[in-house]
């Protein structure tokens, strides 16, 4: 049962880690648009096209029109390019990408909104001209994109630019001396149309029954603006030849003499005022299909006051950012911190369970210390996770700074907040301290994370790895401050004490000192509100967790040489004024544990091993009395059966009196204490 409650905790307590990193950061939705804009360069690979889209994308263009699909999306906005890469020696109105260059950017949770410069090569004329496209972006959780709003920017005027000098070699192949320009463009696009029609439009898709009735009606037809190539028009068949080759059943119409869906007279009003798209592109939005039909079509007009849901929508990817009475606090969405907090709770339970089923010691022992054994059992573990963690992210010091070495420095910090704020709770008593170091660290921790979310400031960020250490490498003293209180070989514990006592002042001023050069060399010169809160934090909690960390490092050690004169000398007086070194860790306060005769540990409460017993004597006394009790009746019994010959129960319990942990380790009561 213990094996199986275990193995749900720890998949329960992974899930709830892992789930939030499975959501698209920032960087991730830059490199989908990477990917859109590389598939200019390489508009023959379609099946890659269509990788980048949902099935049900919907998407416009605005010099074309609405589409509708996975396959119309991937085919319009790269297939047009493909004609050009299989025919880069004929006049084409478009010219082959060779080139972008993404010039603007803003990303809010799936929402993009981005300026790609598109360098178009036209190689019949050894040139190449820059043509912005400027778009809105909306991903789903898969990384496909499921909604683009495009606009070419200055398109018009990029083709009255380019066409008038593609003319002359249009001219030439149409055979044509007329020096209009216009008629020359006619003729060349309608001869390109009805030359398509004929290879590619065939049986049912059959337009046209004879190529000059073809071009009787393409001559018919304007050319159009470069601005409305959606509408009927000339112009707007000639695009749709490229397309020809990926799905004539539903291009050869938009070259026929209905237009099909694509090549039709398009009404202004409605163009602008019916958007295609299922949802806005008002960000940060996060639709889903629950909310759908709340903030779908959630907008901001004129006349009407702002929807409450507006509000909510544009707070959802900033809660974690700064929040003084909710993220300061718990440095933590507030499920993942609750279940984090759940699993801290049931980590102590099943180390309890563990200790009291393995070891007689701990059953020995007082609750309070029981409950500090366990913790410092938890202290071990945890900080071990957030040390590695934290070494993770050891590069950010140096200036390399990747997007998963925030995500550990900022989950280390999460795993010490959490574990010193279930510590302060946890535990019955702390020394002052102890308590101010506690504090002391949540706060550094929850106001540098806010910080670095606030200012965006990685070197915020490389602070943190520095001073994280403090919280970090304290695996040693925890390890002997258990084995001070599991009552292991004096000796061994001692040296142990000892030796953590210095490396963990040694690393802790260390990483003060380092706190303090990396906010003079990265932050010093940031003067933002926020910047000087750190800069405050900075200077004074350092000194006050340094302060608390001198007097940890004194009294751990001193509970050491405290070990080495109870072996030296078993029945001194370790506990006259001239010698006194309080033997309580940095677990408790010093008021309840005493006993009557003035700080002398008693017979009753020396270990054999050189421990002194906190037991209160209260406990003491009603442990004695049940232990003579039973003691007694288990005399007489054995003396009623002749197996106790003459030895009285008092006898009996006299050669046992000098160890009363072994009778209390024994006894269903201590068992059960």
């Amino acid at each position: 049962m213990l094996k199986v409650g275990l193995r749900f905790g720890l998949v329960w307590f992974a899930l709830c880690l892992v789930t939030p990193t499975l959501a698209l950061s920032e960087f991730a939705c830059l490199q989908i648009l990477q990917r859109f804009a590389n598939q200019f360069l390489a508009p023959t690979q379609i099946d890659n096209a269509r990788a980048l889209f949902a099935s049900d994308v919907v998407g416009a263009i605005d010099v074309a029109g609405s589409l509708q699909g996975r396959d119309a999306a991937a085919e319009y906005l790269f297939g047009l390019f493909a004609g050009v890469a299989e025919q880069p020696d004929v006049p084409n109105l478009l010219g082959l990408p060779v080139g972008y260059n993404v010039t603007a950017l803003t990303v809010e949770h799936t929402t993009l909104a981005a300026t790609i410069q598109l360098d178009l090569y036209y190689k019949t004329l050894n040139q190449t001209f820059p043509v912005e496209i400027g778009g809105w972006f909306v991903l789903n959780d898969q990384g496909e994109i499921s909604q683009f709003d495009l606009t070419f920017r200055r398109w018009a005027w990029a083709m009255d630019t380019i066409v008038p000098q593609l003319v002359p070699q249009m001219a030439t192949l149409v055979g044509s001396q007329s020096t209009n320009a216009t008629l020359t463009l006619q003729q060349y696009l309608g001869m390109a149309i009805c030359l398509a029609s004929q290879a590619s439009c065939n049986g049912t898709n059959q337009q046209y029954s004879s190529f000059a009735a073809c071009e009787s009606f393409v001559f018919t037809l304007p050319v159009g603006s470069w601005d409305q190539l959606g509408d009927n028009n000339l112009a707007c068949r000639a695009l749709h030849v490229p397309l020809l080759q990926y799905n004539a059943s539903s291009y050869c119409a938009a070259i026929g003499q209905s237009g099909g869906d694509f090549c039709t007279n398009r009404d202004y009003l409605t163009t602008v005022e019916h958007p295609p798209f299922t949802q806005s592109f008002l960000a940060p939005k996060f639709v889903t299909t629950e909310n759908k039909d709340l903030v779908g079509d959630m907008s901001v007009t004129n006349g009407t006051t702002i929807s409450p849901l507006v509000d909510l929508e544009l707070s959802l990817t900033g809660m974690h950012s700064w929040d003084p009475t909710l993220y300061a606090t718990f440095t933590f969405a507030l499920t993942p911190w609750a279940v984090y907090f759940l699993f801290l709770w049931f980590c102590g339970q099943m180390t309890w369970a563990a200790f009291r089923r393995l070891s007689p010691t701990f059953r020995s022992v007082p609750k309070s210390h029981q409950r500090n054994i366990v913790m410092y059992s938890l202290n071990i573990f945890f900080t071990l996770v957030a040390l590695g963690l934290e070494l993770a992210a050891a590069k950010m010091m140096s200036g390399d700074y990747q997007l998963y070495q925030f995500q550990c420095v900022r989950m280390s910090g999460i795993v010490i907040v959490g574990l010193y704020t279930f510590e302060l709770i946890f535990r019955f008593d702390m020394r002052p301290p102890l308590i101010a170091h506690h504090f002391c660290t949540i706060a550094v921790i929850s106001y540098g994370a806010c910080a670095m979310e606030y200012s965006q400031s990685p070197a915020i960020g490389s602070t943190a790895v520095i001073w994280l250490f403090q919280a970090t490498t304290e695996q040693a003293t925890f390890v002997g401050l258990l084995g001070y209180r599991m009552k292991w070989d004096p000796r061994k514990t001692s040296l142990l004490l000892k030796i953590a006592a210095l490396q963990t002042l040694v690393v802790k001023c260390a990483s003060a000192i380092g706190v303090l050069v990396s906010w003079g060399v990265t932050e010093r010169r940031y003067h933002g509100p926020v910047s000087i809160g750190w800069s405050v934090i900075v200077w004074t909690l350092s000194v006050g967790l340094l302060a608390t960390q001198f007097w940890g490092s004194y009294v751990t050690y001193m509970i050491g040489v405290r070990l080495d004169r109870k072996q030296a000398d078993p029945n001194g007086d370790d506990a006259a004024p001239s010698r006194a070194v309080s033997h309580k860790t940095d677990i408790e306060s010093e008021g309840g544990n005493g006993n009557a005769n003035g700080g002398l540990p008693t017979l009753l409460e020396r270990d054999p091993a050189g421990y002194r017993d906190d037991t209160p004597m209260s406990e003491k006394s009603n442990e004695i009395d049940s232990s003579f009790t039973r003691v007694s009746a288990g005399a007489s019994g054995a003396k009623k059966h002749g197996s106790m010959g003459s030895q009285s129960p008092m006898s009996s319990f006299g050669e046992r009196s000098s160890s009363l942990s072994w009778l209390v380790a024994e006894s269903p009561e201590g068992k059960a204490e």
